[in-house]
């Protein structure tokens, strides 16, 4: 269905439960006060990197919204670079494996409180992690589903791998030629 899946639901009251850990926070002003954003309210877990979904992440952070970012139970090699904490300031961690039942079991927690999942990666991606977005339609009827993929959800190169390097890559390229 083009280019994602889209649906819209009242925002519940509630917020993202632990595991929980806060990378930085960018919310608050020299005084420590917190500043309203337009997305106060609205909880958001961003799934996929490393640049298409921290980016999005980061721009629903900045106006306000809870921010859960999941991360692999192995350390980010990406941590130390400047960038990381540019484009996760103001963000949380759910530290969760896809590729077990105990971290699929986290993820689908951490969506039964989200308002927005953010997920960048491939279709295949997506299915083989129970993301894809039909799915996720029947399980949580009124999540708005951000799908950010190298190829597009559909058509005949929805099923190949890609990922955001070779997409800069391809731009670049076509640009200066």
């Amino acid at each position: 269905s083009g280019m994602g899946c889209w649906a819209i639901r009242d925002v519940p009251g509630g917020s993202l439960e632990p595991p929980l850990r806060l990378v930085h926070d960018s919310q608050t002003d020299r005084q420590g006060f917190r500043m309203p954003g337009v997305f106060d309210g609205i909880n958001v877990l961003e799934i996929g990197g490393p640049l298409a979904a921290a980016i999005a992440g980061r721009y629903f952070a900045d106006y306000g919204a809870n921010v859960l970012r999941t991360e692999a139970p192995v350390a980010d090699p990406d941590r130390g670079e400047h960038w990381f904490a540019v484009h996760n300031r103001g963000k949380a961690s759910l530290i969760a494996d896809p590729g077990t039942s105990a971290g699929r079991a986290a993820i689908l927690d951490a969506l039964g409180a989200a308002d927005v999942l953010v997920f960048a990666g491939t279709q295949r991606q997506a299915e083989a992690a129970g993301l894809a977005c039909g799915r996720l339609e029947e399980q949580f009827p009124g999540l708005v589903h951000v799908a950010i993929t190298p190829l597009g959800t559909g058509g005949p190169f929805a099923g190949l791998d890609g990922d955001d390097e070779r997409a800069i890559g391809a731009l670049a390229s076509a640009a200066f030629d």
